[in-house]
């Protein structure tokens, strides 16, 4: 894990993903600034980032949570979704991994089925 020279915010790399995590208090101002300095490295590196692929997903516990300006990378807005599979791992923005439980649930009923059969 990385730490941005932002406080509360770490980049955690693994093989070619990237995962920029801020931690936001209060009214806290978002994450743009990160996000630019990372495009700007990887710009340096000669990386590319695909923004088609890129995701966000705010995990906010607050009870009157507030509403973050959009992503941008490149001039393009970065989709905004309630749930995504990384390294494998399905997780929701308020990480119950109801459909993590749910896939692997699936996977041992097929198997189950194989077995009997």
């Amino acid at each position: 894990m990385c730490r941005s020279r932002y406080e509360n915010h770490y980049v955690i790399k693994f093989a070619d993903d990237s995962v920029i995590v801020s931690l936001l208090f209060g009214d806290a101002p978002d994450h743009g600034p990160v996000l630019s300095e990372f495009f700007d490295w990887c710009q340096s590196s000669f990386l590319h980032i695909n923004v088609a692929k890129t995701k966000e997903m705010c995990i906010d516990f607050r009870k009157s949570s507030s509403v973050l300006s959009p992503a941008l990378i490149d001039g393009q807005v970065v989709e905004v979704v309630q749930e995504y599979k990384y390294l494998g791992v399905m997780m929701d923005n308020k990480l119950t991994f109801e459909s993590q439980v749910d896939a692997i649930c699936s996977k041992a009923h097929q198997r189950m089925h194989f077995l009997r059969n």
